[in-house]
């Protein structure tokens, strides 16, 4: 349970959420910058969340965490499929969202584990979220979208800085 609060960030980072600093994006035509701000607002908004919810130190506590988070999760979901982007970005947000959809299916996964006292299924399914957070964050990168890069590599937060 050592990455509890790991887990609870990553259900929101399903639709995008993540670092609430990272590195400034690339400069970018008006079109992609205003889908990326877009973007950057669906995951930081799950950011803040998801940091409310404290660390979970049981597989009990993790189990209510992820019932209490997945219709934000789902939501931010939903969130990010009805953005539309720039006809430059389609590819790379097509394989974001695919990941993302992958993730959510996941950290569902992980629920129902935690809800099971499953840890075993819990712990599985955890490495298999996490092993889709490096291309995830790429895909994010190459949307100019630093807020959606995952926690885990995502840089630590500063103060005042926003999307």
């Amino acid at each position: 349970m050592r990455r509890c609060l790991l887990v609870l960030v990553v259900v929101l980072a399903v639709a995008g959420c993540g670092s609430a600093d990272a590195p400034k994006a690339p400069r970018i035509p008006a079109g992609q910058r205003q889908f990326s701000a877009a973007l950057n607002v669906i995951c930081r908004t799950g950011d803040l969340a998801a940091e409310q919810l404290g660390k979970p130190q049981t597989i009990g506590q993790m189990a209510l965490g992820l019932s209490r988070t997945m219709p934000a999760a789902i939501t931010e979901m939903r969130q990010t499929e009805a953005l539309r982007p720039p006809a430059q970005l389609r590819s790379t947000f097509r394989r974001y969202v695919n990941i993302s959809r992958h993730q959510l299916a996941f950290v569902t996964a992980m629920m129902k584990a935690a809800q099971a006292g499953n840890i075993a299924a819990f712990n599985r399914a955890d490495r298999r979220l996490t092993a889709l957070n490096t291309a995830n964050d790429l895909s994010a990168e190459g949307l100019g979208a630093p807020y959606c890069m995952s926690m885990a590599t995502g840089t630590p937060p500063t103060p005042g800085q926003t999307a």
